[in-house]
């Protein structure tokens, strides 16, 4: 019976609180007093309002609640795109627009050469995949990629041309895509390297290399935290039952121990929102 009470009070809480994101979430332009806003709500500060560096209220029209436009600019959201043509913008899958020159994500050109051959590979919540017949991107960064016509995205987080594996848009120099693959928490191996992201774990022996959690991994001889060897007794590391890394020697800090680690950063107060 409690076990249920609190299952009905959590899902209470729930509903609770998408209702309030949903009557106070809703964001998009406004014109007030001959000036135009984007309104937005935020946890910290509630309803806030920017205004729109140089829109003219007189000709601004929102495409939809996050693309606007007036006879001379594009806005996303508040922020103006620079160079974008407002007579030709269209929205499409947020946060990605595109005019007669070019495409943008969150208002930021992508510079794509060849508008003829653009296609967009991936778009989910996280990041956007493209290119066209002389480079590929990601989401805003071009990427020189040795093979265009055979680029493709393999998962969200990384793309090969079959020469090279892209992670994240940063190119992995002597990958070998025929045996790389992503372990998790970030790692990733092929048959002669380990990576953390797009750095490379020096010395790191990929054949035995494997996750443990939180962030830690292991080969035959030694445990590394991110790209970095953990200062640990191989023999006796472990994660204890609260999820604190230790060895025979007491609490390790990420790579460092206990008390070698900084001390951390003192948290400064959210500053307040521009007007």
């Amino acid at each position: 019976m409690k076990s249920i009470r609190n299952h009905l009070t959590m899902g209470l809480l729930l509903l609770t609180l998408g209702l309030m994101l949903t009557a106070c979430g809703k964001e998009g332009f406004k014109i007030e007093n001959g000036k135009v806003y984007y309104t937005y709500w935020t946890f910290s500060f509630g309803q806030q309002n920017r205004e729109l560096p140089g829109a003219d209220p007189e000709t601004f029209k929102s495409v939809n609640d996050w693309l606007g436009r007036d006879a001379r600019h594009v806005y996303f959201k508040y922020r103006l795109a620079e160079g974008a043509d407002p007579a030709t913008v269209e929205a499409k899958k947020y946060p990605m627009f595109r005019d007669k020159n070019d495409y943008y994500i969150e208002g930021a050109a992508l510079h794509v050469a060849d508008m003829n051959t653009f296609d967009v590979l991936m778009h989910n919540d996280m990041h956007i995949w493209s290119k066209d017949s002389r480079y590929a991107y990601f989401d805003s960064t071009r990427i020189e990629v040795a093979n265009i016509k055979q680029f493709k995205v393999v998962d969200w987080d990384y793309a090969t041309d079959g020469v090279r594996v892209y992670v994240f848009g940063k190119m992995l120099p002597d990958s070998d895509p025929a045996t790389f693959k992503e372990i998790g928490s970030c790692y990733y191996k092929d048959k002669n390297h380990v990576w953390f992201l797009e750095r490379l774990v020096e010395g790191a022996d990929p054949a035995t290399f494997e996750l443990i959690r939180h962030g830690y991994a292991k080969d035959k001889a030694h445990i590394y935290y991110d790209e970095k060897i953990v200062d640990a007794d191989y023999a006796t590391f472990t994660i204890d039952q609260y999820g604190d890394p230790r060895d025979k020697n007491g609490r390790i800090h990420e790579e460092k121990r206990w008390e070698d680690a900084p001390a951390p950063p003192v948290e400064e107060p959210e500053p307040e929102p521009e007007p």
